[in-house]
C-alpha cells in the first residue's frame, strides 16, 4: 500500500503518526486556507486522527504521510478520502483529494507529484469513477495544482465556515485521456 514517486515515498496512515499531524495542523501557515483558517487545538487532531485510521480501515484508502524519498522526516499529508457532512458545499459521499505541506518545501513540485500519484492510485487500483477537490478562492495555488493533475474546474460554492471554495473534479474517462 505504499505508493512512491521519484522523489516521494506516500505511506497510509498509521497509529504512530498523530505528532505529525498536530505539528501540521498547528501550524498557521499550514492551516490558513483549511476551513476557517484556525490551526487545530490537539484534541481536533486527536480526534481527526482517529477518523484517518477508522477511514482506511473500513475503505481501505485514505490519508498518506508525504516523506521525501532520501530522508525520514514527513513533510505533509495527502489524503484521498469520502466527503462527510461537514462539507456542505459537496454532496456526500464524494471521495475527495487534498494535501498539506510544510512550508519549509513549498514551491518544489512535491504536492502536485504527490498528488498525481494518488490519483493514478485512485483510479487504478481501487477504480474509482471521479475524484474531487476543493480550494479556497484566497489560495489559488492549490488551484493550480488541481489544474495540474488533470481536473477541471465545476463550480464555486461556500463551506460552512462561509469560505467561498472552488470545486473540482477528474473522471476516470478523463484520467484515461491523460494518458496516465
Amino acid at each position: 500500500m505504499i505508493l512512491q514517486t521519484e522523489r516521494l515515498i506516500l505511506q497510509p496512515w498509521s497509529v504512530d503518526r498523530i505528532e505529525d499531524l498536530v505539528r501540521l495542523s498547528s501550524d498557521p501557515a499550514v492551516m490558513r486556507f483549511i476551513g476557517s483558517g484556525d490551526p487545530w487545538e490537539r484534541e481536533r487532531a486527536d480526534h481527526m486522527h482517529s477518523d484517518l485510521l477508522n477511514h482506511w480501515s473500513e475503505h481501505g484508502f485514505g490519508w498518506r504521510t508525504i516523506r521525501q524519498a532520501d530522508e525520514s522526516e514527513v513533510i505533509g499529508v495527502l489524503g484521498l478520502s469520502y466527503t462527510g457532512p461537514e462539507a456542505v458545499e459537496i454532496p456526500t459521499p464524494e471521495v475527495e483529494i487534498g494535501w498539506w505541506l510544510d512550508p519549509e518545501v513549498w514551491g518544489r513540485g512535491l504536492a502536485t507529484e504527490a498528488a498525481a500519484r494518488v490519483r493514478n492510485d485512485a483510479f487504478e487500483r481501487l477504480r474509482l469513477d471521479k475524484v474531487i477537490a476543493r480550494h479556497q478562492v484566497a489560495n489559488p495555488t492549490s488551484g493550480r495544482i488541481m489544474e495540474k493533475i488533470g481536473m477541471t474546474f465545476e463550480r464555486e460554492a461556500v463551506g460552512r465556515h462561509g469560505d467561498h471554495v472552488r470545486i473540482w473534479a477528474i473522471g476516470r474517462d478523463d484520467w484515461l485521456r491523460l494518458g496516465r
